[in-house]
């Protein structure tokens, strides 16, 4: 067995951090990933997803600056979930894994990139953890890679703190973000849940009236108070399980992908990190390393910097988040609203006058066209690309919106300005859009 020479303990805030300890923790957390990813690529295919979603034949709604990228020919988006499948395989056996999660972490950024509709703030979750675990020393336990290289099994524990502190700030701000009167109220809550009432087992309880305002609460309990309770030792063990059976109800009720899996294996990081070692062979490893040096305390109080600072971006921008989507991406804001609605477009030709509509459902699938409604940069996008379109053909049009969209069970509102040509107007990304319309407070619900 080789033994490594320990230095001095580190000093400072980041002492933990970089402190060496058991790597198992991060080599099982690895082969979960690895598996959700082989059992992510597999549902893609067999669920007929990427036909729906990746069609080069339909239109799709590109972020400004990304119009470049296109959807591939169909063929090809399925053999990218076949080498994702086996990609996964490789992470989870522990072959080139590093390497193989920054893969996957441009190939979920690239499915983003490709149409606004597939942003969740749980896809950008996933990539912050694909990038994170990459960076940490994942693949020097339970790894074939290891058969050929001797890397001692203990490393500072800079990586599984990341990886900790990005999973109790998302709590914590998905917590804060429940502090909404609608939210409160049970509004979104009680409608999904009426919608589940055909959901085997549970379905006729959680369709109840009442118990939607119930799950809400309980829900904004759990994220506020389980995030941090699993930092300390006392209560760790009961928030890992309140929380286990918290992500089980999410993926019985809602279809939200890999999501509340890949919290499960995360949420087990906090335990000792040698927790897999002992459990399997009832004992620890006693090799060492060199801890860290020093220097590594400013990227990473920067990286914590980050991670707290940009969640709250949303308050530079006026009016609800929930209605106007203002800062809503990479907040952690996540199922907090329920939005339904109508878009028609009404393209002027500025040289004839002449007029005609555009139903959003004529130019998007149903699944795109349900996932534009009430996202004003979406909408914004769309009126750009039917004047390129006129423009390509020789005609100068003007483009306005009629979008009416009913919050939280609210009557329909106007989200956006019909006065507006939207397809010259100005969007920023730190400034507030003029032409997206304030929900009056006093909108009442529908009957």
């Amino acid at each position: 067995m080789h033994t490594h020479r320990e230095s001095a303990p580190p000093e400072g805030p980041f002492k933990a951090w970089l402190q060496p300890v058991d790597t198992s923790s991060l080599g099982v957390f690895r082969v979960g990933l690895g598996l959700l990813f082989v059992y992510k690529a597999w549902h893609n295919l067999s669920a007929g997803r990427i036909a729906r979603t990746l069609n080069p034949d339909q239109w799709h709604v590109p972020w400004p600056g990304f119009d470049f990228i296109h959807p591939p020919e169909l063929w090809v988006s399925v053999l990218v979930q076949l080498a994702m499948a086996v990609i996964g395989v490789l992470i989870a056996l522990g072959v080139g894994a590093r390497l193989w999660l920054l893969v996957v972490a441009a190939e979920m950024v690239w499915f983003q990139l490709v149409d606004q509709t597939h942003y969740l703030n749980h896809h950008f979750l996933a990539v912050i953890v694909c990038v994170t675990l990459a960076l940490s020393p994942c693949d020097r336990v339970y790894a074939l890679d290891q058969r050929w290289r001797n890397a001692p099994v203990r490393a500072p524990a800079m990586g599984l703190w990341m990886l900790r502190v990005t999973v109790v700030i998302v709590y914590v701000y998905a917590g804060i973000a429940k502090l909404d009167a609608d939210w409160l109220a049970g509004r979104p809550m009680e409608a999904w849940m009426a919608a589940r009432a055909h959901v085997p087992v549970i379905g006729p309880l959680v369709s109840t009236p009442g118990v939607g305002t119930v799950m809400a609460w309980c829900g904004l309990f759990i994220d506020l108070v389980g995030g941090p309770a699993l930092l300390f030792r006392r209560t760790r063990g009961p928030a890992i399980l309140v929380l286990a059976a918290f992500h089980l109800s999410n993926a019985a009720l809602f279809n939200i992908g890999i999501f509340p899996w890949m919290m499960l294996f995360v949420d087990l990081l906090f335990l000792d990190p040698d927790w897999p070692r002992r459990f399997i062979s009832g004992r620890t490893d006693d090799r060492v390393v060199v801890a860290a040096s020093g220097w590594w305390r400013l990227p990473l109080a920067a990286w914590v910097a980050v991670q707290v600072v940009v969640p709250l971006r949303h308050h530079l921008y006026p009016g609800p988040v929930a209605w106007t989507e203002e800062g809503h991406r990479l907040s952690w804001r996540m199922m907090l609203r329920s939005k339904s609605g109508a878009l028609q477009f009404r393209v002027v030709d500025l040289r004839t006058g002449t007029m005609h509509t555009v139903d959003v459902r004529e130019l998007l699938s149903a699944e795109h066209a349900r996932e534009v409604m009430g996202h004003p940069d979406a909408v914004w996008t769309l009126a750009r690309r039917l004047r390129l379109e006129a423009e390509a053909e020789g005609r100068t049009v003007a483009v306005y919106a009629h979008h009416p969209v009913s919050l939280n069970g609210r009557e329909p509102a106007l989200l956006i300005d019909p006065a507006v040509d939207l397809s010259r107007a100005d969007r920023h990304v730190w400034s507030a859009a003029p032409w997206i319309l304030p929900l009056d407070p006093e909108t009442p619900l529908a009957e």
